[in-house]
């Protein structure tokens, strides 16, 4: 069962996605929802070919790089109560893009009740690096266009812009030629002028 009486007092938004056990985390999928209905959906969106282009519809371009979560190696530690320190060897990852190195250091104590080996601290970070092996910075894109579907041009005729419509959680190609940019992404937010 979903809720037991045991259960602490929350409100039902935490029970849907924002708690340990939520119904989202359980099954995940997407939520879609209006004023009197909530309803989990696998996907919520679609792909219905639109595309957002320079010189067509896209009035605002940004593309964003965060690269603190992003490193070149990896070295784990190890570290006992009475300040004891044992050190392995740092593991590169292949395809560093960086000019300088970028070293993850890895705190491995609680997983180890005596001082380990130099090896075995190396094969924790070996094991860390091949298990998250990205090299490349997290990548955010914000485009603003223009809602085609809405302008004059397209309500003159009957489900034309039915072709250039888009919805939250649907997935367009994005084309910006300037920077060499062409890919399908998902709409995660949108923003509405009433």
């Amino acid at each position: 069962t979903f809720c037991k009486a045991t259960d602490p007092v929350m409100p039902i938004w935490d029970k849907l996605k924002g708690t340990d056990g939520s119904i989202l985390q359980t099954y995940g999928g997407e939520y879609k929802y209006d004023k009197r209905n909530v309803a989990l959906l696998k996907t919520r969106g679609k792909d219905r070919g639109v595309r957002i282009a320079y010189g067509k519809n896209i009035t605002d371009f940004k593309r964003t790089e965060d690269a603190l979560e992003t490193y070149d190696s990896v070295v784990a530690f190890w570290k006992s109560n009475d300040a004891n320190t044992v050190w392995g060897s740092v593991v590169q990852k292949s395809g560093s893009t960086f000019a300088q190195q970028r070293t993850l250091i890895l705190d491995v104590s609680s997983d180890f009740q005596s001082a380990p080996t130099t090896a075995q601290l190396t094969a924790k970070a070996t094991s860390y690096r091949n298990a998250n092996a990205t090299n490349s910075p997290a990548v955010s894109i914000d485009v603003s266009f223009v809602p085609l579907w809405q302008t004059d041009e397209y309500s003159d005729v009957t489900g034309l812009e039915q072709l250039e419509k888009v919805e939250l959680c649907d997935t367009v190609t994005v084309d910006y030629e300037p920077l060499g940019i062409s890919l399908k992404t998902k709409v995660v937010k949108t923003v509405y002028d009433v």
